[in-house]
């Protein structure tokens, strides 16, 4: 963080110019955005949200939207103290910096709901920090999940959607949300390909576990940074009996379960992505495998190929799904499987996977080589299966 330093008047350099000292010596030039503001963020002590009303009771929504607010407008960090919360939706605006607090979602009926919310249609959000922020979904609280019809309940831990550039989110975690531990959607404010609505988005250190459907989900993003990150059983039931739109039961699509480590997956022409980096990460031990998908024709006008994925060092496996769930796959539609690639780019370097082999389709540029697979399952022999794949690199134990 950029700190104004102003000279010391003890070290013979004389006493510090006023704003009237200053733009006279520098002939006039009005520079009063560069001078620090009294009580000026940099300086500043961490917000708490006691003082603003917080008790850690019952229901906190309220007075943590109040500090958000307030430490956007300041440019103030929020420091939670390592205390819980209990709230419902809270959405936070540009220049949030929030660090040392415990989120869970109050129980309910209502989809799109998430303790920390970034981003809203019609409108753009930046520059947001958070670090060890834990958000608890409570996953056992959550009913009706999904009937809206929105982004499968849009519960999810962190959710930032629409136009958002620059989120880092570093030693965080999302458990037992009702939807994704974090949820990276578009919202469908697309236009063209090559103009992402999500940018310069960063975890690092984060965890993800217990989730209803998946660990992560992205589409419509330019430039996702992933680094050692945990994505562990996701997708699966926590308790018997409970109907299929309620938070305990594990995501179902035509009465399948699907969550995923990650999904990073785009729905038409506009919702594209690019530059995905994953390394050093745990995608282990969820309902099924990694996917990425596209089931847009590259026939379609104005279609750019999903492009830059570099997956180095991660763990991977595929635990319980259907024969022919691989613990990663990078997959191109059946239907779609012609002279024009899905993909352009694609390095796995480095990677241990376990159970089944990988399956690619619809590349163009693809690198793999290093680490290795370990296939178990029954009537499956070879480590990849790769389909209509062009300019194709396989390193030794991968032929």
């Amino acid at each position: 963080m950029f700190r104004h330093r102003a000279p010391d008047p003890m070290s013979g350099h004389g006493a510090i110019p006023d704003r009237r000292q200053t733009l006279r010596l520098l002939g006039g030039v009005a520079i009063s955005s560069l001078l620090p503001a009294s009580g000026c963020a940099q300086t500043a002590p961490p917000l708490r949200p006691e003082a603003f009303g917080a008790t850690g009771g019952e229901d906190d929504t309220a007075a943590i939207q109040r500090i958000a607010d307030h430490a956007a407008r300041t440019g103030q960090w929020i420091d939670g103290g390592d205390r819980l919360y209990h709230v419902d939706n809270v959405l936070w605006p540009s220049g949030t910096r929030l660090r040392n607090i415990r989120l869970k979602l109050l129980p309910g009926e209502r989809d799109d709901r998430s303790p920390v919310a970034i981003g809203r249609r019609g409108q753009s959000t930046k520059n947001l920090v958070f670090e060890n922020v834990s958000v608890d979904g409570n996953r056992a609280g959550q009913r009706a999940v999904g009937r809206s019809g929105y982004a499968d309940g849009a519960r999810s831990g962190f959710q930032i959607r629409g136009r958002v550039d620059e989120v880092t989110l570093r030693d965080c975690q999302a458990v037992n949300c009702a939807t994704d531990g974090v949820m990276i959607f578009s919202d469908l404010q697309h236009g063209a390909d090559d103009s992402h609505v999500l940018r310069n988005i960063t975890l690092i250190n984060i965890a993800c576990h217990g989730n209803r459907r998946h660990g992560l989900s992205a589409d419509g993003f330019r430039m996702l940074t992933i680094r050692g990150c945990r994505f562990n059983d996701n997708g699966n039931d926590i308790g018997p009996g409970a109907a299929i739109d309620h938070g305990r039961m594990g995501a179902r699509h035509d009465n399948v379960p699907y969550g995923r480590p990650f999904d990073i997956e785009d729905y038409l022409v506009g919702t594209g992505w690019a530059d995905l980096l994953i390394e050093d990460s745990d995608c282990r031990g969820n309902r099924t495998g990694a996917l990425i998908y596209s089931p847009v024709s590259p026939d379609s006008e104005g279609f750019i190929p999903r492009r830059g994925v570099r997956i180095l060092r991660c763990q991977f496996d595929e635990p319980g799904g259907s024969r022919w769930d691989p613990p990663l796959g990078i997959s191109q539609a059946t239907d779609y499987r012609g002279a024009r690639a899905t993909f352009r780019d694609v390095a796995l370097i480095d990677n241990r996977f376990n159970n089944a082999p990988l399956r690619i389709s619809g590349v163009d540029g693809l690198t793999l080589r290093g680490g290795d697979v370990k296939v178990t399952k029954m009537n499956e022999t070879q480590p990849v299966l790769i389909a209509n794949c062009r300019n194709v690199a396989l390193g030794k134990g991968w032929m």
